[in-house]
């Protein structure tokens, strides 16, 4: 990213955001992103076509991820691995070792308009704290942000209770 001139930085209590020549764009459907950017007509189509290819690729990825009643797991591992082998073909070469997990409540892809429940998600919400990689687009590294900040609000709100009680 950096080659590309790319800088990323932390947006606190957005959960995304892009700056352009000094626009910055961090509210609404990140589908909306590029029709808000200072960006010429033609930027502006090749940035909605990346988009597009990338969603594609990500259904794709779902449909070959999807679970297979019956299927063993090493024709589920093949199955990957032709799917890899049809995107990054040179990729195929460098696998030392497979393991393929679907994990049946996890999200492999925010769905269009997640963006509208996050502000619930993200309100406070008494002695409940969330945590976990459903709150924000980074998954691991969301999970990992989020079991910290809830970590913090438990401990805040057990030093509040009054324990003489």
């Amino acid at each position: 990213m950096a080659e590309a001139g790319v800088v990323s930085e932390p947006v606190p209590g957005v959960l995304t955001a892009v700056s352009l020549k000094g626009r910055l764009v961090a509210s609404g459907p990140v589908e909306s992103y590029p029709f808000r950017l200072p960006l010429s007509f033609s930027d502006r189509v090749a940035l909605v076509r990346s988009g597009l290819k990338l969603r594609r690729a990500v259904r794709h990825y779902d449909r070959a991820a999807r679970t297979v009643p019956g299927e063993h797991e090493n024709a589920r591992r093949d199955r990957m691995l032709a799917f890899l082998d049809g995107v990054l073909p040179e990729a195929r070469s460098m696998v030392v070792e497979t393991v393929v997990q679907r994990w049946p409540r996890a999200l492999p892809y925010p769905y269009p308009v997640r963006y509208r429940i996050q502000a619930a998600l993200d309100r406070p919400l008494g002695q409940i704290a969330l945590a976990g990689d459903y709150l924000g687009n980074l998954y691991t590294e969301t999970a990992i942000q989020t079991r910290h900040t809830a970590a913090e609000r438990v401990l805040e709100t057990l030093g509040s209770i009054d324990r003489r009680g």
